[in-house]
């Protein structure tokens, strides 16, 4: 259950993701937030993704007045063999702009961190991160999305066609001379990568020049 609903809004892009760590559609308020969600997604730390989960009390004192108010942050992470995250993503402008006003939220948020029995902390997804600058990082894993449904039934095939350092289309090449045999084979290549049975340089542009460097034990994931 969210601690709290989307709103619409005309200036940022909203709209909701399937995430295989979530047991329901992602929601997001802007297109950093919807990029964030994706990389967490990708991330082999990440165990579960929770949007807006949950509501943090605190005290807020100004010109001699007291009052509870309450912060929702944007994300908490479950992660293996790492902290969890409370997360809050916001423009670097944005939150500039707003530091005064947010500080006493993000206060509140990493003592409720700390105060955990798992050992969890607060941090501040922003576009000044270095993997969320990386457009090609990003256009990747967007990309690769498409291919979570796709069977890799042709995993044998590919790992013994496999030399070190090739690039996809030198291994399609020695699948095939027929282009159309090399097209049947491509969905494979991407799905497993999406798997990440698959290693490539994601933070370059993935084409058919792209090496391929490694190929896992798909057995072992």
């Amino acid at each position: 259950m969210q601690a709290r609903k989307i709103p619409k809004n005309y200036r940022n892009v909203t709209g909701f993701i399937t995430s295989s760590k979530s047991n329901r559609p992602i929601s997001f308020e802007s297109k950093l937030e919807r990029d964030f969600f994706f990389i967490f997604e990708y991330d082999k730390s990440v165990v579960s993704i929770y949007d807006q989960p949950l509501k943090i009390e605190y005290v807020h004192e100004q010109d001699g007045k007291v009052e509870i108010r309450s912060y929702t942050p944007d994300v908490y992470i479950e992660r293996e063999n790492r902290p969890n995250i409370i997360g809050e993503v916001k423009y670097y402008q944005d939150l500039k702009k707003d530091w005064e006003r947010l500080k006493p939220k993000f206060k509140a948020a990493k003592l409720h961190a700390r105060r955990q029995e798992v050992p969890t902390i607060f941090v501040l997804f922003t576009d000044r991160c270095e993997i969320i600058a990386n457009k090609d990082y990003i256009k990747n894993i967007h990309f690769l999305d498409n291919y979570n449904d796709y069977k890799t039934d042709d995993y044998e095939i590919i790992k013994d066609l496999y030399m070190q350092d090739m690039t996809i289309r030198e291994l399609l090449e020695m699948y095939s001379d027929d282009e159309m045999e090399q097209a049947q084979l491509v969905p494979s290549i991407w799905a497993l990568t999406k798997q990440q049975i698959i290693e490539v340089d994601l933070t370059q542009q993935l084409t058919m020049r792209t090496k391929i460097l490694s190929i896992k034990d798909i057995y072992d994931t």
